[in-house]
């Protein structure tokens, strides 16, 4: 039986409710996906859709298959994550004792940057950080300055100078492929991790995703320069544009948004990827939806709340959903 209302996690906790399943449709040329044989992929015909929607307190991402609920994200809006946001930091307080230096990037706290003796930082630097782990009760949020940007086939990380490939690419001929190609474009040697969804994919789609990050690396290395003080200088997508960028494919079909905002920022990034998917974008500006799972006792949309409750019994008002999970 459902516990009574009010007793269920409070929705601003929920960080991710989600399935880690993704589907993936098969090559059919250099302007469709790439992945195939490393993942499972839709082949049932079935109507699938994703449905965002914007509320004050969250973002709810909901993947749907025949007009059920297969998958459920939610973001909460008023606890914003940082992690892999990058910053122009001010060095306050270096500690050779512990190889640590304070560094203000306009939090209220002084965020952590491990350094080595070697490093040549000092007070008053200016420094490009980038928040690796998140800040968590007094702990101050810890910084890195191997800069990494993931596009939707590589991941970049300028100061590395390694090419390194997914483990779960497994077949090694495929591997070897992609290596080649990667560095047949990566003149600078710049670190690239080439990602799972790089599977199948040619060369114009590889160097296509390899030009945005550089563009995007160049952008933040500008913006680096102007100005004085902490400043934030790219911000990390949100949960439900990163898994629309990650997981869209020739299988979904409609994308469904109830924001404006939320619409033009998706619609800018599938036309990075294939501007044919712009049209499964469907904007329902200022809509609700409801959403039903069978194997939840309740799900729940009252006002701006999202209350899921699970067969089990429910867990304390206060601890973070990010450990609950459901299955298909």
């Amino acid at each position: 039986m459902c516990p009574a209302k009010g007793t269920g996690p409070e929705t601003s906790l929920l960080s991710h409710i989600h399935t880690a399943s993704e589907t993936h449709s098969p090559p059919t040329g250099s302007d469709k996906d790439c992945s195939d044989g490393e993942r499972g992929v839709n082949r049932d015909n079935k109507m699938k859709q994703i449905i965002v929607q914007s509320l004050i307190s969250s973002t709810q991402t909901a993947v749907m298959q025949d007009n059920k609920l297969i998958e459920l994200l939610i973001e909460d809006n008023i606890h914003k994550k940082t992690k892999s946001n990058i910053y122009r930091g001010i060095v306050k307080n270096i500690k050779p004792g512990i190889e640590a230096a304070f560094v203000d990037i306009g939090f209220e706290k002084m965020a952590y940057l491990p350094i080595k003796s070697s490093d040549d930082i000092k007070n008053g630097m200016e420094v490009l950080v980038q928040i690796n782990k998140e800040a968590v009760g007094t702990k101050a949020p810890r910084l890195t300055q191997e800069i990494s940007l993931s596009g939707r086939y590589l991941v970049l990380i300028p100061s590395n100078g390694r090419i390194t490939i997914s483990n779960k690419i497994s077949e090694e001929k495929e591997r070897f492929r992609l290596k080649k190609i990667v560095k047949s474009f990566n003149k600078e040697k710049l670190g690239i991790i080439i990602r799972t969804e790089a599977v199948n994919c040619d060369i114009d789609k590889l160097k296509e995703d390899f030009d945005l990050l550089i563009k995007r690396y160049q952008e933040i290395l500008k913006q680096f320069k102007l100005g004085i003080g902490p400043k934030l200088l790219y911000r990390e997508l949100d949960l439900d544009t990163k898994y629309i960028k990650d997981n869209i494919n020739e299988d979904i079909d409609k994308i469904v948004i109830n924001d404006k905002t939320k619409y033009n920022e998706i619609k800018s990034i599938l036309s990075n990827i294939n501007k044919d998917y712009i049209q499964k974008l469907v904007l329902e500006e200022n809509k609700m939806f409801k959403y039903h799972h069978p194997t939840l006792t309740k799900c729940q949309l009252d006002g701006e709340y999202l209350t899921v409750w699970f067969n089990a019994p429910p867990p304390e008002p206060r601890i973070p959903a990010v450990a609950l999970t459901f299955i298909k």
